[in-house]
């Protein structure tokens, strides 16, 4: 296809054209974002201008060819969907979603209006997952009072949706954290306020909701963004005056800081979920299973931490990939960096238990993970609460089952880097 080649779509004014050079950051700012496809292998690079209503799609292996798609009088409030056959964009309309597909070779397919809002689009199998879970301001005294997740066909039939209450009104749309995830069979959705996490498998079915434990850095008296945010939610009254939303946000900000202790982001790596936990400018990374175990945490410095705020951390093959602002040839561009995964960092003692258990192997000091298993929720939480009150420094981990001719039960075995999450990811986790 030529350069020159720019389709056109009735009603919807939508054009794509092939281009031969990265955008620029005069031409197309400060917003952009970069998402992994696992059928592709890829990370997908998008910059958005929202004054020409356009956004450049690039593969970051090679940033120097791309292709634009504009759609005059609309804007790109969700991210663009990469397949192996297809590319999906969503134009906004009266805060209405359309979804439009393409070719892979630009020829346009088709279009449907979805009537829903959305925030967050994601690949599955040969459907489309949206979420809708920010902004929560719907008018000047209105706020959204939940996280809607939509499973849908690539013609735009809804096959199911599910609802996730939010606490404070919904005012935490405020925040600048990445609060929604997709791994492999679940989606993560991050309750930055209540520090909590929500877990949706790909059916619609609820799989857990479990909280962050959050600790402040030795020495520090910092208060949390969650203890800010319900004094000063307690001093609203119990009902929002009209025409008073922004002044609600404005104190928001005034605490939402990134020397503030907070969950900052929640990504996926190596189909488990990630915890971006931030104070002081410096991050712990908290591991856990969908069903809420924590496996393990790593530390990051200020400067891993900041490739980690504000933009949403997408994961593949061990890596992910962040656009650094470089000068080159007298203008400034965005160059694509890649960075390893945070898991190269990890750690950690495991002991699987049985019925044999090797009492003497560990003791009250123990600090790494007893994989058990459990005949039930309650078997669990027993079973847990017993492990903790014994080894209260551990990390308890429930899985489906065991294999009971494994030659490292009984055995504390250290493991770290992918060796680590290869053997965690070897279980079924309950």
């Amino acid at each position: 296809m030529s350069l020159a080649c720019i389709l056109y779509f009735g009603w919807f004014n939508l054009q794509s054209q092939v281009v031969a050079e990265p955008p620029s950051v005069l031409k197309f700012g400060y917003n952009f974002d970069v998402h992994y496809f696992d059928e592709l292998n890829s990370h997908f690079g998008y910059f958005y201008n929202d004054r020409g209503d356009s956004v450049f799609i690039y593969n970051t292996e090679n940033i120097d060819s791309g292709f634009v798609i504009y759609s005059k009088g609309w804007s790109h409030g969700v991210n663009p969907v990469v397949t192996k056959d297809y590319i999906f964009v969503f134009p906004i309309s009266e805060n209405r979603l359309s979804m439009v597909r393409y070719s892979k070779e630009l020829e346009l397919i088709d279009s449907v209006h979805l009537g829903l809002d959305a925030n967050h689009a994601f690949h599955h199998e040969e459907d489309i997952i949206l979420v809708r879970e920010y902004p929560y301001v719907k008018d000047n005294n209105t706020v959204l009072d939940s996280v809607a997740i939509y499973r849908i066909t690539s013609q735009g039939n809804v096959l199911w949706s599910k609802s996730i209450q939010k606490d404070y009104d919904n005012m935490s749309g405020a925040l600048w954290t990445s609060n929604v995830c997709k791994c492999d069979s679940y989606i993560s959705i991050l309750h930055p306020l209540k520090n909590e996490i929500s877990v949706v498998n790909m059916n619609g079915k609820s799989l857990s909701n479990f909280p962050i434990e959050l600790q402040n850095k030795q020495g520090l008296n910092n208060k949390s963004w969650a203890e800010y945010m319900d004094s000063t939610y307690r001093s609203w009254g119990s009902e929002m005056k009209p025409g008073m939303i922004k002044k609600y946000l404005g104190q928001i900000m005034k605490w939402q800081k990134m020397t503030t202790l907070h969950a900052e982001q929640v990504f996926c790596d190596a189909n488990l979920i990630g915890v971006v936990v931030t104070e002081e400018w410096e991050s712990e990374i908290k591991y856990f299973t969908p069903t809420g175990d924590l496996l393990t945490e790593v530390l990051l410095d200020s400067a891993t931490t900041f490739n980690f705020l504000g933009k949403h951390v997408q994961i593949g093959n061990g890596e992910y990939v962040r656009m650094q602002m470089r000068e080159a040839e007298g203008s400034l561009r965005y160059v694509p960096e890649k960075f390893k995964s945070p898991w190269f960092k990890a750690k950690e003692q495991i002991i699987i238990k049985d019925v044999m258990f090797c009492e003497s192997c560990i003791d009250e000091t123990y600090t790494g993970i007893i994989i058990y298993t459990a005949a039930t929720s309650m078997n669990k939480k027993i079973e847990r609460a017993r492990l903790l009150r014994k080894y209260p420094s551990s990390k308890p981990v429930c899985v489906k089952s065991l294999d009971p001719e494994s030659t490292i039960n009984n055995k504390v075995i250290t493991l770290e880097r992918d060796e680590l999450f290869g053997f965690l990811n070897s279980f079924q986790f309950n």
